[in-house]
C-alpha cells in the first residue's frame, strides 16, 4: 500500500517558499550545503554558485542568473555570498537591482543556512529570514574554549551549560 498524503497543499515539491543560493569563490558554497544536508536532510529551492579560478565575471553571473531562475517561485530569495566586495556579491548586487525581492547575506557560515531553513519552512518572510539569518550566524561565532574555560568548576558542567 502507497503512502498517502494527507497533508498535499503542504507539501514542500508543492508550497511556494523562500528560494535560497548560495555563493562562494570555490568550492564552500556546495561543501555548505552538503553539511546541512546531514543536519537537515531534504533540501528544496537551494542551490549553490561557485566562481571558479578561470570563471570571468560575465561567465559567473550566467551561472548565478540560471541559480535564479531554478529556485523562484515567486516568494522572494536569499543569496548567500561568501565575501563582500568579491564577484560573487557584487554579480549578485547586478542582479538584484533589476528586482526588489533579492536580499543578499555576506559571510555565511552553517547556522546561517540552517536558520534561513528553519524559518522558512515555518512560513517567514523574506526579510525576517534574512534578520533571523544574520542574528544566527553572529550568535554562533564563539570562543567555546574561552567560554568553557570561565566556568570556574568544569568538572561539574556540562557543555551545553557552558555554552
Amino acid at each position: 500500500m502507497g503512502k498517502v498524503d494527507l497533508y498535499p497543499h503542504f507539501s514542500l515539491e508543492r508550497r511556494k517558499m523562500i528560494g535560497i543560493i548560495v555563493t562562494s569563490h570555490g568550492p564552500s558554497a556546495q561543501a555548505i550545503i552538503e553539511s546541512v544536508k546531514l543536519l537537515y536532510g531534504n533540501l528544496t529551492y537551494l542551490e549553490p554558485v561557485v566562481l571558479l579560478e578561470d570563471d570571468s565575471p560575465e561567465v559567473y553571473r550566467t551561472h548565478l542568473d540560471r541559480a535564479i531562475e531554478n529556485v523562484d517561485n515567486g516568494e522572494g530569495i536569499i543569496i548567500l555570498v561568501d565575501i563582500p566586495g568579491g564577484t560573487p556579491c557584487n554579480q549578485a548586487l547586478l542582479a538584484a537591482t533589476t528586482r526588489d525581492d533579492i536580499q543578499i547575506i555576506s559571510g555565511f557560515n552553517t547556522m546561517m543556512l540552517l536558520q534561513i531553513l528553519l524559518v522558512r519552512s515555518n512560513g517567514g518572510f523574506l526579510a525576517e529570514i534574512a534578520e533571523s539569518a544574520i542574528d544566527a550566524g553572529i550568535t554562533s561565532i564563539k570562543n567555546i574554549t574561552t567560554q568553557l574555560r570561565d566556568h570556574s568548576n568544569v568538572e561539574n558542567i556540562s557543555i551545553d551549560e557552558a555554552l
